[in-house]
């Protein structure tokens, strides 16, 4: 009896030791199934060095001041060919300011005179303001006068082209010779109670000058 007990039990010891260890073959072959694939990593293009630049920055030296402006798109713009410090107009310049204002001189038979007038407290200012007197004097149309400076007068314009009120477009001539000169800051004013053959030219606003001698004034 008792050995038949003994190898019922062993029997059946043989028989779970049998089933579990197919449960646990099929339990590894299962998660061996599921188990997903690594994800491969896909190789790197290699890095491109951008090819050097073709075109070099050149700094050459200027009489001018460094000027650097930004608009509203970002563009970076610099201008150094202007400068405070007066530069005498070139001969072609000069030659042509000259012309313009013999030409306006012959428009007038009955005459008119151009007075130059300047503030005071720039050298550079002076310097141009004895320029166009000078030139004035060589075509008989008018001067600068020595002493003619002022303090705080006619501060609404870098320069004011004053006039009679029936003298505008005379006023717009000597405005369109004054041009080939002075590029920027040029106003005709009319003024009541001036004479019809009287022009004042009053220079206020400060001087740039370009590399041929021309100004702007702002």
């Amino acid at each position: 009896m008792v050995v038949l007990l003994t190898g019922l039990v062993t029997g059946l010891l043989g028989s779970g030791t049998a089933a579990l260890l197919i449960w646990q073959e099929e339990r590894t072959s299962k998660k061996a199934v599921e188990q997903p694939k690594a994800i491969e990593k896909k190789a790197e293009p290699p890095s491109v060095e951008p090819p050097p630049l073709s075109k070099k920055m050149e700094i050459r030296e200027s009489p001018g001041s460094i000027n650097i402006q930004a608009d509203r798109t970002g563009d970076i713009k610099i201008n150094v060919t202007r400068t405070a410090k007066y530069i005498p107009p070139s001969s072609t310049i000069k030659k042509e300011l000259t012309e313009r204002l013999r030409k306006v001189r012959d428009s007038v038979p009955e005459g008119v005179r151009i007075q130059v007038e300047t503030e005071s407290g720039n050298t550079s200012r002076q310097h141009v303001a004895e320029l166009l007197g000078g030139v004035l004097e060589e075509v008989t149309l008018g001067s600068y006068p020595r002493g003619n400076t002022y303090t705080g007068r006619f501060p609404d314009h870098p320069i004011s082209i004053h006039c009679s009120e029936t003298n505008i477009p005379l006023a717009k001539s000597v405005e369109l010779a004054l041009g080939e000169y002075i590029k920027e800051g040029l106003n005709v004013v009319p003024v009541k109670g001036l004479g019809p053959r009287f022009i004042r030219v009053y220079l206020n606003g400060q001087p740039h000058f370009e590399e041929d001698g021309s100004v702007v004034f702002d």
